[in-house]
């Protein structure tokens, strides 16, 4: 292999693959406010049981988990909407996108007019999922790549090389 290696990858990114990427970056944010409120209600239970800790402090765990529980389905229902809203008003995120990877960084290219490059020191973090890539340009803003737009597991393989040798290992999660 030579020493400066390019490949490209493209495809339309799916209403479910979105919906994905919206539950991979959303998970903290639900777990964190899942784990508040669950703790939140334990310690009030402890503040409130005064001496009967035997009968109120169960109470609370199990109304906690309960509350815990609601406020995860109540935002998972809120992120799919949201989601979906965002989905179908982004016109460019139905269109196929091209994108060529190399050690200078990532283009993308949506239409024919509409070209997008982006150094490598501009991601501030990467994940790899089981079905995609994340590259955040921002702490909201990423790079969604599906692993299926890649022609061969040969292309994955020098997308990966390249990753690891530009972005930093800090990064990388």
């Amino acid at each position: 292999m030579s020493e400066y290696q390019e490949i490209h990858a493209s495809g339309t990114i799916t209403y479910n693959e979105f919906q994905k990427y919206n539950s991979y970056h959303s998970k903290k944010t639900v777990i964190a406010i899942s784990l508040f409120s669950f703790f939140s209600i334990v310690l009030l239970g402890i503040i409130i049981a005064d001496g009967s800790y035997f009968i109120l402090v169960p109470f609370s765990i199990i109304l906690a988990s309960i509350v815990a529980v609601i406020s995860i389905l109540i935002l998972v229902t809120a992120f799919r909407i949201r989601a979906r809203r965002e989905y179908n008003s982004d016109f460019l995120m139905t269109k196929e996108i091209t994108y060529t990877i190399n050690d200078n960084g990532i283009t993308q290219q949506i239409t024919k007019k509409s070209h997008n490059f982006i150094e490598w020191n501009y991601i501030v973090k990467g994940y790899e999922d089981d079905d995609m890539f994340r590259l955040y340009v921002s702490r909201n803003k990423a790079i969604v790549l599906p692993k299926r737009f890649f022609t061969s597991e040969n292309d994955l393989t020098i997308f990966k090389k390249i990753i690891s040798k530009n972005i930093n290992k800090m990064k990388l999660n």
